[in-house]
């Protein structure tokens, strides 16, 4: 008989898990699982772990985008404009004067222009977003859950809202961020 996707489960409970792969990528968990010394399957949810804490390492989901978007200039101008500095790889901009200048430049530029489109936050709607997160953490029946998604989604597309709490209001409303 086949287990209702909602049936809780104790948080220390082993489950197994069938998935398809591609050969190559079977190949590449094997490779390093063998260079580790671990079995396939400890190399396997070792990688998937870190992939869940990469999403909340630099402080969220729309940090980490914004960084990786700045990464990615970085990585782009050390490729295009590094000239004489003695070095390899997308940290290079980082030696060269002229590469960091532009670099920094940039995101200066990007900063402020997310600055002057960035409606104010005020501390009342903050803390009715922080008041939403709690309840939906402490519901324990699905028909409460259900409710505050509801009214996390409402929230989520009011137009007078601050993006950045439209969005964690449509995290919420997918049952992200408890």
């Amino acid at each position: 008989m086949a287990r209702s996707p909602t049936a809780a489960r104790s948080e220390t409970a082993y489950v197994e898990i069938k998935i398809r792969m591609r050969e190559p990528l079977r190949r590449q968990i094997e490779d390093a699982a063998r260079r580790g010394e671990v079995s396939m399957n400890a190399e396997m949810i070792d990688r998937l772990e870190k992939s869940f804490r990469r999403e909340t390492e630099f402080g969220g989901p729309l940090t980490a985008a914004l960084l990786k978007q700045f990464a990615a200039f970085a990585t782009y101008t050390a490729e295009t404009t590094t000239s004489g500095f003695e070095g390899e790889g997308a940290d290079m901009w980082i030696g060269d004067r002229e590469a960091f200048n532009t670099v920094a430049d940039h995101w200066i530029r990007e900063l402020e222009e997310m600055r002057a489109n960035l409606a104010p936050v005020n501390e009342t709607d903050w803390n009715d977003y922080g008041r939403l997160r709690m309840l939906m953490a402490k519901a324990e029946d699905e028909g409460e859950k259900d409710y505050l998604r509801r009214i996390a989604k409402d929230q989520s597309q009011k137009a007078d809202l601050n993006p950045i709490l439209q969005r964690e209001y449509a995290l919420l409303a997918k049952g992200g961020r408890q």
